[in-house]
């Protein structure tokens, strides 16, 4: 066998490094990369989820204070009707207040409770809702009461401030009829808001 000369021998160590080199890519580096590339991804999906849970977990620990503010919203509004009142009540109410006005009740019809429902004006939720501006059935319940009474009429300036003092009751119709004595009468129409609390 002939010996080899030193460049042959230089192109041999040469040509063993590059297989090396080459056996070495794919059967250590390639699937290393491979598995890196894929270990990246799955990173950077977790990543994002965290990163939902997190926002959902801020929302979660805001739900609290939102609860509040939204209890004691509620509360306000609330604060400006009465209470559900049976017609008893409601009867008591009236009558309460016409009797310490000075006035005497002749007739009174109490109408049926419905419920009422209204477009949201706030501007706060207007501008909530004004991309879709629907209607809201709300809580809030009315009855529509009608009284004829008889009395002074100068006392009647007092009975219509009493009513504007109560809370979630209005003044629908007002109409009087004047007679010679203090025998006067006087219709009026009042409409009660009545709200769950």
């Amino acid at each position: 066998m002939q010996s080899l000369t030193k460049r042959e021998k230089t192109l041999i160590y040469i040509l063993v490094c590059f297989l090396i080199i080459v056996a070495g890519w794919f059967l250590l580096l390639d699937p290393a990369l491979q598995k890196n590339t894929l270990v990246k991804a799955e990173y950077e999906q977790k990543q994002s989820q965290l990163i939902t849970v997190k926002q959902k977990l801020k929302d979660y620990e805001d739900a609290p204070n939102q609860y509040k503010i939204l209890e004691e919203s509620y509360n306000e509004i609330a604060g400006k009707y009465n209470e559900i009142l049976s017609n008893d009540d409601i009867d008591k109410l009236i009558t309460t207040k016409v009797l310490a006005c000075g006035f005497r009740p002749k007739s009174l019809t109490i109408g049926e409770i419905t419920n009422t429902s209204f477009q949201t004006s706030d501007n706060a939720t207007s501008e909530e809702n004004n991309s879709n501006n629907q209607k809201t059935d709300s809580v809030i319940k009315q009855a529509n009461i009608n009284m004829t009474l008889s009395g002074d009429i100068n006392k009647l300036k007092k009975l219509i401030n009493s009513i504007n003092e109560q809370e979630g009751l209005e003044i629908g119709n007002l109409s009087c009829q004047l007679s010679n004595n203090q025998a006067n009468s006087v219709s009026i129409s009042f409409i009660i808001y009545m709200i769950e609390k």
